[in-house]
């Protein structure tokens, strides 16, 4: 409720809601006073408009203040826009009513206000333009979207797509590997300001699936070689390993990773060892994310052929001399077969033997069977039998002869030190080259003595007898 008191000869001025005007003749003692319920604003519904409608004629009453005055005319006198109570009124309009009053001691008064017609509904999101929530593997995944949004009131001349649809970003990222959720937000805003927000929520599934790994390398397989030289084994690897490396990068795949590609290893062939047998190598595929798969190729060398004696007879026999020229027969039997001529496609050969000594002779003679074999690096052998003989057809050699010694008379004939000059040798030394020193024999020639069978007591015996 407002009142406004209007004298004679006064303009009065409402900034807020009201403009009072007075035009009254100028006359002495006019005072009038107006009363008003009057909305300042109308909000227009949902096609933008709204009836024009105050309240009149309650909302607004005037009152003389003259002592003795009677109000004689209160009523409307313009509305401006052409409109009539009830007519509708778009948004963004302004319509200013005026009344007027008239008592009777001759005076007259005008008072206005304004009604603004305003836009208080926001805009709507076209349902089919809206992203739906989603459920994705990677935030890449996503796509980009432009929502749709129309209003109720376009703007003068326009339409009711004239809408402003901003992007507002997105609430914190989660981890493409461990997975989370975050909305994304649009705001859709009117001519009149009126704002509308739209939210998209996104789950971001983690990843925790392995890479797929198929074709040939689903399981494992082993590949094999004929054994050749250890250059052409290498060779033949490595180009089985570039090859299997290619298959298995081809093989591994990542559906549903989010950071291709994926790193492979090992990229470089593991060291070769030389021989046959199988060479596991195994594939390794992982994600940005940690998550492996792996798939096992075995490369093999194989050998189906034995080692071949070319040029020696088997069961052969060799004759060997203990007489002290270059390698004793010991050495020569252990090492014999560096004297056969052996032909391998497999690499390097290594010989054995089951030499344990020489049986059925004296000193360092005999005969000896010897089984030589030799095997290739696949473990393929062959042997070779040789029958050796060991003699010894040189005589020992006397390096110091006897030397002869004096000794004092004991009376009982001196036989102690006689024993110990035979068992001494008498100083003489000898050398055999197929017969230890110690093993070698010294005997005396003494004459026979049909009285004894001692060599010491025939001895004495013959020196008695000069």
């Amino acid at each position: 409720m407002k009142k406004l008191r209007l004298r004679k000869g006064a303009l009065i001025g409402l900034t807020m809601a009201f403009v009072l005007l007075y035009l009254g003749t100028i006359k002495a003692q006019v005072d009038f006073t107006f009363t008003t319920n009057v909305p300042d604003t109308i909000y227009v519904n949902s096609g933008c408009s709204a009836p024009l409608e105050w309240g009149h004629p309650e909302s607004v009453t005037a009152e003389c203040n003259t002592p003795g005055c009677t109000v004689t005319f209160f009523d409307i006198v313009s509305i401006t826009g052409m409109y009539n109570i009830g007519d509708q009124v778009e948004a963004g309009q302004t319509v200013l009513v005026t009344y007027r009053a008239d008592d009777d001691m001759g005076s007259t008064a005008f008072f206005g206000f304004d009604i603004d017609f305003v836009d208080g509904v926001e805009p709507t999101f076209v349902t089919a333009s809206l992203p739906p929530d989603l459920t994705v593997d990677c935030q890449e995944d996503v796509p980009d979207v432009t929502p749709i949004a129309l209003d109720n009131c376009p703007s003068p001349g326009g339409s009711s797509s004239g809408v402003t649809v901003g992007y507002q970003g997105t609430s914190g990222l989660p981890s493409n590997c461990t997975g989370g959720m975050y909305t994304r937000s649009w705001i859709a805003t009117d001519v009149a300001g009126n704002t509308a927000v739209y939210t998209q929520t996104i789950t971001v599934s983690p990843d925790t699936n392995n890479p797929i790994i198929d074709g040939s390398f689903g399981a494992d397989i082993t590949t094999t070689a004929q054994c050749g030289s250890e250059a052409d084994n290498l060779a033949a690897y490595e180009s089985w390993f570039a090859g299997q490396l290619a298959d298995f990068t081809a093989a591994a795949s990542d559906p549903g990773g989010c950071f291709p590609p994926l790193s492979i290893t090992p990229q470089t062939a593991p060291a070769f060892v030389a021989g046959c047998g199988a060479m596991p190598v195994t594939f390794f595929a992982f994600d940005a994310c940690g998550n492996i798969s792996s798939a096992t190729a075995s490369f093999e060398i194989v050998d189906n052929s034995n080692p071949i004696t070319i040029t020696d007879a088997d069961n052969q026999s060799i004759t060997l001399q203990c007489d002290g020229v270059g390698d004793d027969p010991q050495t020569v039997i252990q090492n014999y077969s560096d004297n056969f001529t052996v032909v391998d496609n497999c690499g390097a050969i290594t010989w054995s033997n089951n030499y344990a000594g020489l049986a059925n002779g004296c000193g360092m003679t005999g005969d000896a069977t010897v089984v030589y074999t030799v095997t290739d690096a696949c473990g393929n052998s062959d042997n070779i039998t040789v029958n050796f003989t060991v003699q010894d057809l040189n005589s020992p050699n006397i390096m110091t002869g006897a030397v002869d010694v004096t000794v004092e008379c004991d009376g009982n004939g001196n036989f102690g030190d006689l024993t110990n000059w035979i068992f001494n040798r008498a100083g003489a030394i000898a050398q055999d080259v197929c017969t230890n020193t110690n093993d070698l024999i010294l005997g005396l020639n003494v004459s026979s003595d049909p009285t004894t069978d001692d060599p010491a007591t025939a001895l004495n015996n013959a020196i008695a007898a000069g």
